[in-house]
């Protein structure tokens, strides 16, 4: 017979019978099978199958009883395939180096263990990209956050009956930022001038406070109040007879220049880490120690007498920490009918004047104008402009 044709068919039942293997034959004790080689003898009458299968010694045994089981049908099935006269008889034979499929299962096993190793590699790369991604968010978020946060100077015209901290917080919603402070607090009646900081230009406040002040303020002859200003408590009203202009106007005089102040007693200043004026609104008698400070010049705008008292209208320039409600006070005490601040409106703080100031009322975002940090850092502190050529 000729070789060439015994060895197609051969390659013929190889194909046929592990496609056959593949799609036709479902025993459940067929394992994983792969033909090797077909030998088949030169009259065609009978046909070796060699394979291999994966698996344990049980393993090769039950898929040999499976091939055995499924022979009838795989001779008959590869009959039709090589349409020949008569169909070699099948014999399968387990191939002679079987350790080569224990091999390949190992290897198969190994790659299983490492593929449960990457799935678990890749479960903590994608927990680490979603980390990274997140953080990368967060960051545009704050990017995004910082530029369009608000850095500079708003002067406002405080209005009475709102506190410092009232204005702080309107400005906070207009501005809408959290950041927001102000330089030199103005008592609730009191009205001007107030520097208010946003963002990072909080931080020069400090430097803002310490700037000289310039006051407008009506002070009343006469009576004497627990709070130094019309809100209080009268303590004592006495007659104004014996005063005039002169008397007034030297009296002033003595104010001007170094001078030794004590403050108001409801005034802002912390007493064992409590402020003054909460301890006053509990009741405790709360004496202030003096303070030194400086007024250049009081300006004295006209005197008047309302009814059994006198009102004057004065200018006060001054050094931060002077408090003009006790000025009034020891005006009024230094002449010896008592007296209080009945108006007080800051004119200027520093370099900020009244004309410079935006209303409360009037400010939106759209037309708040923002003096920049830098302005403003320029004007406190020593600077130097350097040349292109420097």
């Amino acid at each position: 017979m000729n070789q060439a044709r015994v060895r197609r068919v051969a390659d013929r039942i190889k194909e046929s019978v592990a496609l056959l293997l593949d799609t036709r034959v479902k025993d459940p004790r067929l394992g994983f099978v792969t033909i090797t080689e077909v030998r088949v003898t030169g009259d065609l009458r009978e046909a070796t199958v060699f394979y291999t299968v994966l698996g344990d010694d049980e393993k090769r045994a039950s898929t040999k009883a499976a091939l055995e089981s499924a022979k009838g049908m795989l001779r008959s099935e590869v009959g039709k395939a090589l349409g020949i006269r008569h169909t070699p008889s099948l014999q399968f034979l387990l191939d002679g180096i079987p350790e080569n499929a224990i091999h390949i299962s190992e290897v198969l096993k190994l790659l299983k263990k490492e593929m449960k190793n990457y799935k678990k590699l890749l479960k903590v790369v994608n927990m680490q990209q979603e980390k990274i991604l997140t953080d990368i968010k967060n960051a545009m978020n704050q990017t995004k956050q910082a530029n369009s946060e608000v850095n500079g100077f708003v002067i406002v015209d405080k209005p009475a009956g709102m506190t410092s901290h009232d204005v702080v917080h309107q400005i906070r919603k207009i501005a809408k930022t959290k950041k927001v402070g102000h330089a030199g607090t103005l008592d609730p009646d009191a009205t001007g001038v107030l520097v208010v900081g946003l963002g990072k230009a909080t931080r020069l406040l400090t430097f803002i406070v310490a700037d000289n002040k310039t006051y407008q303020a009506t002070i009343r002859l006469g009576q004497s109040r627990t709070t130094d200003d019309a809100q209080g408590e009268i303590i004592e009203t006495k007659s104004c007879q014996e005063l005039n202009e002169n008397l007034i106007k030297s009296e002033i005089e003595k104010f001007v220049g170094d001078i030794e102040q004590i403050p108001s007693s409801v005034s802002a200043i912390k007493v064992d880490g409590k402020r003054a004026y909460d301890l006053v609104r509990q009741g405790e008698n709360v004496t202030l120690l003096p303070r030194s400070i400086h007024i250049s010049a009081i300006d004295i705008h006209e005197i008047n007498k309302v009814e059994d008292f006198i009102d004057v209208s004065v200018t006060v320039h001054c050094s931060s920490g002077t408090y003009i409600r006790a000025l009034a006070r020891d005006l009024g005490n230094n002449l010896n009918v008592g007296g209080h601040l009945t108006g007080l409106r800051r004119t200027q703080s520093g370099q900020w004047s009244i004309t410079n100031a935006q209303k409360l009322v009037d400010l939106k975002s759209s037309n708040m104008t923002v003096i920049s940090m830098a302005q403003v850092a320029i004007s406190i502190f020593p600077s130097v402009t350097i040349g292109n050529d420097e």
